[in-house]
């Protein structure tokens, strides 16, 4: 499963279910009988089908954060707090 731009999706969706690993290499883990049960039960509370997930990603809200104007020296220029300034390298011959 990889998350994908939704524009490269063909249903538009977040995730891609990919027939194959990435590194070809399929992986295993080992669950419990416990386990198993609990996953059995929670499939079967939410009603899931073959193919369905079975925890979704949530899906973050936006931050928007409102930023202060920038101060003015006078004369009515911008000053921009830099953390280094550029260097002019000149090559001496």
């Amino acid at each position: 499963m990889v998350e994908v731009n939704a524009k490269f999706h063909p249903d538009g969706g977040r995730f891609l279910v990919k027939n194959y690993p990435k590194d070809g290499e399929y992986r295993r883990i080992k669950l419990t009988s416990q386990i198993t049960d609990k996953l059995r039960s929670y499939a079967r509370d939410h009603l899931l089908a073959d193919g369905d997930l079975l925890f979704t990603m949530p899906t973050p809200e936006p931050v928007l954060a409102i930023l202060p104007a920038p101060s003015a020296a006078p004369g009515g220029r911008v000053l921009c707090k830099t953390l280094s300034l550029p260097t002019l390298e000149t090559g001496s011959s």
